[in-house]
């Protein structure tokens, strides 16, 4: 809505949504027995290796950030300079 995108643009970036929410569902999908006990290490950090527990984090929720980062980046290139211009302008 702040950039006034068109149909075409409006299309475009729920198609992007729907690609990263299904890759994002099957990486949750496929890693999620070890999301499960990593939970449960950092529930219960008793004897947790905390540089563990870090490297764990990374590897499974790592690709999430770097999705999440990649939508962003393509999002950010359907406005026009022109609805960016003017997106600014209703920004003050």
């Amino acid at each position: 809505d702040r950039f006034d995108l068109d149909r075409s643009q409006r299309n475009a970036a729920q198609s992007m949504l729907r690609e990263m929410l299904t890759l994002a569902w099957d990486h949750v999908h496929a890693k999620r027995d070890r999301m499960a006990a990593l939970e449960q290490k950092i529930a219960n950090p008793v004897g947790v290796d905390a540089d563990e527990v870090t490297k764990e984090l990374e590897e499974l929720y790592g690709p999430l950030d770097r999705m999440f980062h990649e939508l962003e980046e393509r999002l950010n290139r359907l406005p026009t300079s022109g609805q960016r211009r003017r997106a600014g302008k209703n920004d003050g």
